[in-house]
């Protein structure tokens, strides 16, 4: 017998949660290839990162043969987008 929900997949990603941008770790590096060529960063151990910290990285390294203005935007707009809910989170509480 034909089972729909057995052979039939039309999408892949079915059942499955979408992640927010906020809390995904390696949306930076998939969105931006050419950059990081298929690589994610890795951090040392005990060492807790935050995207101010990784902003401020790029913008500090010596080597800008490969720097382009979009993923530093995108960083930018990733830190406003995590200052906002913490705000928001901050006035939702009282």
């Amino acid at each position: 017998m034909w089972n729909d929900g057995m052979y039939l997949r039309i999408t892949p990603g079915e059942d499955n949660v979408p992640i927010s941008l906020l809390f995904d770790e390696h949306a930076e590096e998939l969105s931006f290839l050419q950059i990081y060529l298929d690589q994610f960063r890795t951090f040392r151990d005990r060492l807790t990162v935050t995207p101010f910290m990784m902003t401020t990285n790029e913008l500090r390294r010596s080597d800008r043969r490969g720097v382009t203005p979009q993923p530093l935007l995108y960083l930018a707009v990733k830190i406003m987008r995590i200052r906002i809910r913490d705000l928001l989170s901050i006035a939702f509480k009282t």
